[in-house]
C-alpha cells in the first residue's frame, strides 16, 4: 500500500526520478513524502489507479492510456486525475522571418531531448517561397558535425520562403552530434527502448506512404545503441499521418502554406 503525496511510476527511465528522490531527502523533506516507484505501468500504474487509498493520479502519455487511467479512477474512488495527453504544437515560419533565428528556434522546439519531449513543436508549417532553404539549411549544420539525430515537430511555412527554410534546416539539423548521454560534447543519444526506435521506423514509413518527401535520415543508425537517424520530412498533407499522430521522436515534419 502506498501513502505519499507525490508518486512517481517510471520504468523506461527510473534514474532520473531515483535521482530527484535522492536529492529530495538531501534537502531535508521527510521519508515517505515522496515515494518512487518503479515498474510497468499494466502493473504498477493499474495498482495506483485502482487503490482506494490514491486520492490523485498524474499521467503524461498517449491517449489511449490516458482514458484507461481515467476510466479505472473513476471506478476505484472517483480520484482526481491530471492528464498530459499527446502533442502537436504548431510553429509557423512566415516569408519575412529572420532566416537564421527562424532555423535555429525551429531546431531547438523540435529537436530537444531527441524529440522525447512533451512540449516539441509537432508541427512546423512553412511559407512557399522559403520551404527549400530552410529544410537544406537545417540538414547541412546537422552535417557539419557527424552523425547526428534530430527530434519530432510538424512546421508550417509561408509557401514564398518554403525552398529556402527547408534548405535552412538541414544545415541547422547536421550540426547536432549523437553519442553517449554522459558526454558533454553530444547533443542528441539514442531512444529509450527498441518498442520506440521500432515505432518511429513504422511512423516515417507511414508518413511516405501517406504521401510525404523523405528529405533527411528516416533510419536507424549504423552503429551500436538504439540511435534513429535525424529525420526531416516535408510536402505533408493536412491527412497524412505524421501531419496528426505524434512521433514523440526525432522527426520533423514540414507543411508549406501559401502567403500571397
Amino acid at each position: 500500500m502506498l501513502h505519499s503525496n507525490l508518486d512517481f511510476n517510471f520504468l523506461v527511465t527510473p534514474l532520473t526520478a531515483l535521482k530527484f528522490a535522492e536529492l529530495s531527502a538531501r534537502a531535508g523533506i521527510p521519508p515517505g513524502v515522496i515515494n518512487i516507484v518503479t515498474g510497468s505501468g499494466p502493473e504498477v500504474g493499474r495498482a495506483l489507479c485502482e487503490h482506494p487509498e490514491v486520492r490523485k493520479v498524474g499521467f503524461t502519455g498517449s491517449t489511449n492510456v490516458g482514458k484507461q487511467v481515467m476510466s479505472r479512477g473513476a471506478v476505484s474512488n472517483v480520484k482526481k486525475v491530471s492528464l498530459e495527453l499527446g502533442g502537436k504544437s504548431p510553429l509557423i515560419i512566415f516569408a519575412d522571418t529572420d532566416m537564421d533565428r527562424a532555423v535555429k528556434q525551429a531546431c531547438n522546439a523540435v529537436f530537444f531531448n531527441k524529440g522525447e519531449n512533451c512540449i516539441a513543436a509537432g508541427r512546423i508549417f512553412v511559407a512557399a517561397s522559403i520551404h527549400d532553404e530552410f529544410v537544406s539549411r537545417v540538414v547541412e549544420e546537422t552535417q557539419k558535425l557527424g552523425e547526428n539525430c534530430i527530434a519530432a515537430g510538424r512546421i508550417f511555412v509561408a509557401a514564398s520562403i518554403h525552398d529556402e527554410f527547408v534548405s535552412r534546416v538541414v544545415e541547422e539539423t547536421q550540426k547536432l552530434v549523437i553519442g553517449d548521454p554522459l558526454d558533454r560534447a553530444t547533443t542528441h543519444g539514442p531512444q529509450n527502448h527498441l518498442t520506440h526506435l521500432n515505432k518511429l521506423l513504422d511512423y516515417v514509413q507511414r508518413g511516405v506512404t501517406d504521401g510525404a518527401r523523405l528529405v533527411y535520415g528516416g533510419r536507424r543508425c549504423r552503429r551500436e545503441g538504439l540511435f534513429f537517424e535525424p529525420t526531416v520530412m516535408t510536402d505533408v498533407d493536412d491527412d497524412n499521418y505524421v501531419a496528426k499522430e505524434e512521433s514523440f521522436g526525432p522527426v520533423m515534419v514540414i507543411s508549406k502554406f501559401d502567403d500571397k
